[in-house]
């Protein structure tokens, strides 16, 4: 009856391992190298440690898309500042004529967006809340909206009242 018995603790050593703890899965494998569950205690630990490798993997490009957002909000702002037309188009090919007149205005300066917040991205686009400031006027809501152009970002929509 030996066979059984291997059989059984092989059976109730598996059972109380936590699938879902890598570090549990580790010293299960360490502790028990004849276990008849070897195998797939390996295929799970296996499958978790492709997870968190490509969650963070997902994580740092999402922390880069995040940078060239910011970025793309920032070269509004450095149009306004530098009052130039063509800073403004590269960063928002189809604007709204109201913004791309005052690039040329004097209080053209008082114009920018604040630091974004609440950025989403989804795919090749991406949303962003943040508010326009005007001069001595109380801070506007906008939402943006943002397409991905090869390696940059690009301002498709800024539309008030989010």
């Amino acid at each position: 009856h030996r066979g059984e018995a291997a059989s059984r603790v092989d059976e109730q050593t598996w059972r109380a391992v936590d699938q879902k703890d890598a570090a549990g899965l580790q010293r299960f494998l360490q502790e028990n190298p004849s276990n008849s569950h070897r195998a797939e205690a390996q295929r799970i630990l296996d499958q978790i440690v492709t997870s968190k490798q490509d969650t963070e993997k997902q994580r740092a490009k999402n922390e880069v898309e995040r940078k060239a957002i910011v970025a793309a909000v920032g070269q509004f702002n450095n149009a306004f500042e530098h009052g130039n037309k063509r800073e403004l188009l590269a960063v928002w090919p189809r604007p709204l004529k109201n913004y791309l007149d005052a690039v040329d205005m004097p209080h053209r300066r008082a114009i920018k967006l604040d630091a974004p917040a609440n950025i989403e991205i989804a795919g090749d686009s991406a949303t962003v809340l943040c508010n326009v400031v005007s001069g001595a006027n109380p801070p506007q809501p906008v939402k943006i909206t943002l397409q991905r152009s090869g390696d940059r970002w690009i301002i498709a929509t800024l539309a008030g009242n989010r």
